[in-house]
């Protein structure tokens, strides 16, 4: 019978599980939505919600199509702005859907 001693951490294991699966980590999409208010910045925060990262790819979500239209011309700043906080490979790009959540 193995002992508490020979416990080993699989957090890593799981982290590069899910990297290799195009999948984010807990910690970032957890992290994302946590700071998203003053990583995005305006218009983002006010009109945005982040609802994934899967593969790089961000998708927010915007309650009508003239917030669509507005941030889809404004990705550029945001993807910046991602990139400066959470470094290179999280965020490389972002998608926006109309749905019906409400910020």
């Amino acid at each position: 019978m193995r002992g508490s001693r020979d416990l080993e951490p699989i957090g890593r294991d799981v982290d590069e599980m899910l990297a290799r699966l195009g999948m984010p980590t807990a910690v970032d999409l957890a992290q994302l939505v946590a700071d998203w208010d003053d990583v995005a910045g305006e218009p983002f925060a006010a009109m945005a919600e982040p609802v994934g990262l899967k593969g790089g790819e961000l998708v927010v979500e915007v309650p009508d199509g003239a917030a669509a239209s507005l941030l889809r011309y404004r990705v550029g700043p945001l993807l910046d702005r991602l990139r400066d906080h959470f470094g290179e490979g999280v965020v490389e790009s972002v998608r926006v859907n109309v749905g019906n959540r409400k910020k």
